[in-house]
């Protein structure tokens, strides 16, 4: 299971059937710190779908990423969560 397939499935395998919500957020947002570490531009696309996931710091992790692999401007202006609109004015 790559990175990007676990931001962008959530859980996979049997993970999905044991992983309760806040600890799958979690994983995808560890998922987004590695794939802002690689810089691999491949990430992108997972990273971008991640903005739009309703767990806030997955959110946070997803602006993160995004800036480290190079698309700031895929980054939005606003999120109505404190710490993701951190993250946003953070860059």
């Amino acid at each position: 299971v790559t990175a990007a397939a676990l931001i962008e499935d959530g859980r996979s395998g049997e993970a999905r059937a044991l992983l309760p919500p806040a600890l799958a957020a979690g994983l995808k947002r560890n998922a987004l710190v590695a794939l802002g570490n690689l810089g691999d531009p491949g990430g992108l696309p997972a990273a971008t779908a991640a903005l739009a996931h309703e767990a806030p710091v997955v959110r946070a992790a997803a602006v993160w990423a995004l800036r480290r692999l190079g698309a700031p401007d895929r980054v939005p202006d606003h999120d109505a969560e404190p710490a993701v609109q951190a993250e946003i004015d953070a860059g």
